[in-house]
């Protein structure tokens, strides 16, 4: 049924905040010798808002960020209830979506309502427009309707108001307004309080660690709701332990974010402008190389597919981590879908970039060259990328920090690790070859691969 804004305005109950929904205990984090953020402590209950203020590098969007679990604290201990998002001030979203598309996914995710989130932030009648096509205000206007969509236990705010203009940063407070009603704990760092008058439940400004207002409390920066914190009734109310975002590693989600890799690609042509021009120079140096020497050129014939996807992985690997990142996406998406789900929607969107590049280039080789392969290359080929995918991802994933030059960099090391697919897969692919034993290696390679990956990618996403 689609939401009706009027129906659900005062649908909200009481909530006891006895229970608190994040707590942070005397944590601090530094990055190198710089400390970000000194010790602080922190406790907000369901349905209450917090605000932050405090001078730039004061430490607000790291206490946030360490809030909704997105940054691990150098010392101290963070503990919270259900699923938390952390948000910060950007897009929120890829340039190449439509606004129902990204809202869609969170909703999807975090088992909330797109028409809900597209009322309160009144996008309804841009749902079909494409992000990238919006102004700045707008697109933080999609990012908050991500966060309503997602439906989240503890959602971090990180200066919101950022791009919106008064009418729109009434509309951001009617986010906050909101989420706080659903039963969230809403922290929101900023630097203009005003315009979340009358909503703040507690208010400390990291600069001097005091807490300005609120009802008394436990600890200098503890925060708890008032009693006139409210909820939603108990048809719209979510449990804590209802669908937490962070849990949520079903098939559905999997393929989800796999739909959502290939749409936004696909809709962008940053993939295919790389895959296409790599595979057609690829096989044509080859030719211009080896076609003096038709017997050699028939040799390696059968390791030119594996050549071209080996060269991609570099500039394939921006796909998984960087851009996410440079359009504002990365915390929110990696907020949004447990380690597991994350990893197998990344993973499985690469596999078939690079199974895409291997097919068009072995029937390049087979049609512009007359070599023959044989028909073990086919399985070969499945196997041989869906490892090299797996080394793409992780490696994209560590140099993300660094961003492109960073990640390039990172995933060259890629090649050594790549030189089983190329030599196994070259093997099984060649005519008059027994195929079994090198299918079997390709096999082994991907169990390996796909161990590693499990194992280190939760660590990866922790920074």
């Amino acid at each position: 049924m689609p939401w009706n804004c009027d129906e659900h305005a005062d649908a909200h109950a009481a909530r006891d905040p006895s229970s608190w929904a994040v707590v942070l205990d005397a944590c601090e984090r530094s990055f190198g010798a710089v400390r970000a953020l000194r010790p602080t402590s922190l406790r907000v209950a369901p349905g209450a808002v917090c605000v932050v203020l405090g001078v730039n590098g004061a430490g607000k969007t790291t206490l946030l960020q360490i809030a909704a679990g997105a940054l691990q604290p150098t010392s101290g201990r963070r503990c919270g209830r259900g699923s938390a998002l952390f948000v910060a001030a950007g897009d929120g979203a890829r340039r190449a979506q439509r606004v129902g598309q990204a809202v869609g996914v969170a909703a999807t995710l975090g088992d909330g309502d797109v028409d809900e989130a597209l009322c309160v932030t009144g996008l309804q009648d841009l749902r079909a427009a494409r992000v990238g096509r919006l102004s700045a205000g707008q697109r933080t206007l999609v990012t908050l309707a991500t966060a309503v969509a997602a439906r989240p236990s503890v959602v971090c705010l990180d200066e919101p108001e950022t791009h919106l203009d008064p009418e729109r940063r009434r509309v951001a407070g009617r986010v906050v307004r909101h989420l706080a009603a659903s039963g969230a704990a809403v922290v929101v760092a900023t630097h203009d309080p005003e315009w979340l008058a009358g909503l703040a439940d507690a208010t400390i400004d990291l600069t001097s660690t005091a807490r300005t207002q609120g009802s008394p409390v436990r600890g200098d920066e503890t925060m708890s709701a008032n009693t006139d914190t409210v909820a939603p009734a108990a048809s719209q109310a979510r449990r804590d332990d209802e669908h937490p975002a962070r849990a949520t590693a079903t098939a559905q989600a999997v393929v989800l974010l796999i739909r959502r890799e290939l749409a936004v690609e696909a809709a962008s042509w940053a993939v295919a402008r790389v895959v296409v021009p790599f595979a057609v120079a690829g096989v044509l140096l080859a030719g211009l190389a080896f076609g003096p020497a038709p017997s050699v050129l028939a040799d390696v014939a059968a390791g030119l597919p594996w050549l071209v996807v080996l060269l991609l992985a570099a500039p394939l690997s921006a796909s998984v981590a960087v851009a996410e990142r440079e359009e504002g996406c990365w915390d929110l998406l990696r907020g949004l879908a447990a380690p597991g789900t994350l990893l197998a929607g990344k993973l499985v969107a690469m596999w078939l970039w690079l199974l895409t590049t291997w097919s068009l280039s072995a029937v390049l080789v087979v049609v512009a060259f007359g070599v023959p392969m044989s028909a073990a290359a086919i399985p070969a080929g499945v196997l041989g990328s869906l490892g090299l995918a797996c080394g793409i991802v992780i490696y994209g994933t560590a140099g993300a920090p660094a961003g492109r030059a960073g990640s390039g960099m990172l995933t060259a090391l890629l090649l050594p690790a790549g030189l089983p697919a190329l030599l196994a897969g070259t093997q099984a692919a060649t005519p008059a070859t027994d195929a079994l034993p090198w299918l079997g290696l390709l096999g082994a390679y991907d169990l390996c691969a796909l161990a590693v990956a499990w194992a280190v990618y939760p660590t990866l996403l922790e920074e």
